[in-house]
């Protein structure tokens, strides 16, 4: 790996440099990290799921309390996304440096953590595409929609919006 696994959270990443993260520190400590693809993207990106447990402990890792930790729901959510890797780089660094509380508690527990729900959207940002909310997926047949689509809702021959008044003005 020709970068530091441990993020300081110093500057923003790409998708490559966060498979390219989740692979190495699985690949570094398989004691404590495993990384399995989900699945894939429209855009052939893998979907990551790393688990940081103690792995050579006793008990299947399924059968352990765990918890759940996502980033990256939506495409410009470049902080969430560093906020997890920089997080797992602080435990990881911890569990190194001979933190026995909380080795003690992977050993018992795990976390799980998916690091990028919408790789292709973060993608494409991250290379200043136009701003998406989530995925690249193709818009409806007939065009792409630019807002709500107006509707005449209850057949009264109106189009309203559902904004009300306040008596405070």
């Amino acid at each position: 790996m020709a970068f530091n696994l441990m993020y300081s959270g110093d500057e923003y990443f790409d998708f490559d440099w966060l498979y390219a993260w989740c692979s190495g520190i699985a690949e570094r400590d398989p004691r404590w990290f495993s990384v399995h693809e989900t699945g894939t993207t429209r855009g052939g990106r893998p979907l990551l799921l790393l688990t940081l447990t103690d792995h050579e402990s006793e008990g299947s890792v399924t059968e352990r309390p765990a918890i759940w930790l996502d980033a990256g729901t939506h495409a410009s959510e470049y902080t969430s996304v560093a906020a997890v890797v920089f997080t797992l780089s602080r435990w990881i660094e911890r569990v190194r440096a001979g933190d026995d509380e909380l080795s003690s508690w992977l050993r018992r527990h795990a976390v799980h953590v998916m690091p990028c729900i919408s790789p292709d959207g973060f993608q494409a940002m991250r290379e200043g595409h136009p701003f998406v909310r989530s995925s690249l997926r193709p818009p409806k047949a007939g065009g792409a929609r630019t807002g709500f689509e107006d509707a005449d809702i209850d057949g009264d021959g109106r189009i309203l919006q559902m904004r009300w008044p306040h008596p405070a003005g």
